[in-house]
């Protein structure tokens, strides 16, 4: 990754006279299709224009990412009232290589209180926001308006992946061999699925749809990778880190039997004990439940643990000393990967990476790119993908239904915007 230099200028930062609720409708005010976005149910951070970025091919992109943001932020000066440190970055990195670290020219930074405008280039943004910031009804009505405006996808077309549905399945079913023999103790086998469509992908729109659906995820686009995910990799905020872990899937109403399967609880505990392994040597505070909860979407429900601890690393090295975990790879990780890898015959890219952002202090949130997609650059096609956690008493036809339940906040978006 080249040496990151930021532009020395000196932001405009206009705090709004009232905040604008974070709700769907706040995409349809940002004036460019393409966008960068960590949106969830108590920030939104949504950046647009000529951005700034450097990308990594290699295998430690996250790491050199980490000290290059320090080294180009050692002198940045806390913006007094801005719960952010400016600059603020949107990353995005492979499941194994690469990734890309961006700094957007106009940044919207939205919180339950306030809303500020930030541009780099010193612009007054507030005219692209005023005077719908009246009342929250006006601007949710505003936004709703300019979304309707933009272009329909018009005809959607699916194509197959890298394996068509039956020879995953049968994937899973040798998978799950190589486990009972003892090769691994959990393998993740994700697979992927092509959506074409007549017109381009408009990034607000999808970003809008997938918040309205499942607006307990977090929201995300960088680079043209968009998606909900609902899994938390790595947040630290002033020390305090925090870190959601989601093993173990069953129906939306499935609730008891998930609790009650010895296979998911299993799936669930190597989970957690790889996440405790990767946080240990970098916190002094470690608090992590002795049982999972449910977390429940709209699609599925999930065994989840909330994991708190305390640390003087910044979100990107929570994020590199996590990633991957047992969640997206299996473990033992070594072994896991090498076997996914020849089973699913595609390249992950950043899917089951982690995105998010951070901020010149450190600060900052890192999710895992689930529940999302890539975008072509012609924002024609769509490239989804979805992941089962294969234990050697996995069932192919239960994986691959799993692997098409978590497509569907994908597939619903597209299609509610076709």
């Amino acid at each position: 990754m080249a040496p990151l230099t930021l532009p020395d200028t000196k932001p405009n930062v206009q705090r709004l006279a009232k905040q604008v609720p974070i709700c769907p409708e706040i995409f349809g005010f940002i004036p460019t299709a393409r966008l960068s976005a960590w949106v969830g149910a108590d920030l939104a951070l949504l950046g647009w224009g000529q951005n700034f970025s450097v990308t990594e091919e290699g295998e430690d992109a996250l790491k050199h990412a980490d000290v290059l943001w320090q080294e180009a932020t050692a002198e940045a000066v806390a913006t007094e009232e801005l719960p952010v440190h400016l600059p603020v970055a949107f990353g995005s990195f492979g499941f194994a290589r690469g990734g890309v670290l961006e700094v957007p020219e106009n940044l919207l930074v939205a919180t339950l209180t306030a809303t500020w405008l930030i541009s780099l280039s010193g612009q007054d943004l507030r005219p692209l926001f005023a005077p719908w910031t009246a009342t929250p009804a006006e601007f949710r009505q505003e936004g709703a308006a300019r979304l309707a405006q933009l272009p329909a996808l018009g005809t959607l077309a699916e194509g197959e992946g890298a394996l068509p549905p039956a020879e995953w399945a049968e994937a899973v079913g040798r998978v799950s061999e190589q486990i009972r023999h003892g090769e691994a103790k959990k393998v993740v086998l994700a697979r992927d699925k092509t959506i074409a469509s007549l017109n381009p992908i408009d990034q607000r729109k999808l970003c809008a749809a997938l918040f309205s659906a499942y607006p307990t995820c977090w929201v995300y686009a960088v680079e043209n990778l968009v998606g909900a995910t609902p899994e938390l990799l790595a947040s630290a905020s002033g020390g305090r880190l925090f870190c959601r872990v989601l093993a173990g899937t069953a129906g939306p109403t499935e609730t008891r039997q998930l609790l009650n399967s010895a296979k998911d609880q299993r799936e669930h505990q190597v989970a957690v004990e790889s996440v405790r392994t990767a946080l240990s040597p970098i916190t002094t505070e470690l608090e992590i439940p002795d049982s999972p909860s449910i977390l429940r979407l709209p699609n599925v429900c999930h065994l989840a643990t909330d994991v708190h601890g305390l640390t003087d690393r910044s979100a990107l090295a929570a994020a590199g000393a996590l990633h991957p975990t047992a969640a997206v790879c299996g473990t033992p990780t070594p072994v896991a990967r090498q076997i996914l890898t020849e089973a699913e015959r595609m390249e992950r890219g950043r899917y089951a990476g982690p995105v998010g952002w951070v901020d010149a202090a450190g600060n900052g949130a890192f999710g895992i790119a689930l529940r999302g997609g890539q975008i072509s650059a012609d924002a024609r096609q769509i490239r989804i993908y979805a992941g089962a956690g294969i234990m050697g008493d996995s069932v192919p036809q239960i994986e691959l239904a799993e692997t098409e339940a978590k497509m569907q906040p994908m597939m619903q978006a597209l299609r509610s915007i076709s």
